[in-house]
């Protein structure tokens, strides 16, 4: 952490950002290339990171009115965290909140699917006074908008035959394992298909373009 003085940070003409900078640019361990060694190459950085947390202060920023301003003329680092802003309780019991977040390409059903079925090996590995509970689950809201996604289809282009209820049931089903939108975007009913066709050639032909030309 580096704790910055504001005054002194001002008075030297200053930002929180040449701070950082000096900081980011003189802390570094980056890649050199290689080095062949006998049969054997191996690979070279260049170590620029202080061996110890103290040496931080004795890095310049920059030179003012022909003067090095260093680390220590206008902040403190030191070994420690940041200032906490927020507590988790549950319950008006203290807590640690942990977040499980997915990639884009990946099934929020599969992953929340996943994770439950994780969680009670996990807890065999815990101390028994550690409680592990869930809080939040975003796959209700994912399968409320794959139900809606559904009935709008079906209530829109009203089609209520017993062929397409059969083919809403099965997709109902995949989407409680796979990605929810595929089903919905790739086997629209063919009635329905016709139907979004025949209002997009319409708005087209109003604006004085023939689909058929």
């Amino acid at each position: 952490m580096v704790d910055i003085d504001p005054q002194k940070l001002y008075g030297k003409g200053l930002s929180p950002a040449d701070v950082s900078n000096a900081v980011n640019a003189q802390n570094v361990i980056l890649p050199a290339g290689t080095q062949k060694i006998g049969d054997r190459e191996y690979n070279v950085r260049l170590n620029s990171s202080p061996e110890l947390l103290e040496t931080l202060n004795d890095l310049p920023i920059k030179q003012v009115n022909g003067a090095m301003v260093y680390i220590r003329d206008v902040a403190h680092v030191r070994d420690g965290f940041a200032v906490q802003t927020n507590i988790v309780s549950q319950n008006r019991v203290r807590s640690a909140l942990l977040t499980v977040l997915k990639s884009a390409s990946a099934s929020t059903l599969d992953i929340i699917k996943r994770v439950k079925e994780a969680l009670p090996r996990i807890q065999s590995t815990l101390p028994k006074e550690l409680e592990v509970s869930q809080l939040f689950d975003q796959s209700l809201f994912v399968r409320a908008a794959i139900n809606g996604v559904l009935r709008d289809r079906c209530v829109s282009h009203r089609v209520d035959d017993s062929a397409f209820s059969r083919q809403l049931a099965q997709h109902s089903r995949r989407c409680d394992v796979h990605s929810p939108f595929d089903p919905v975007l790739d086997h629209r009913p063919r009635r329905a298909r016709r139907d979004a066709e025949y209002h997009d050639t319409g708005r087209a032909r109003a604006r004085g373009w023939d689909p058929g030309r």
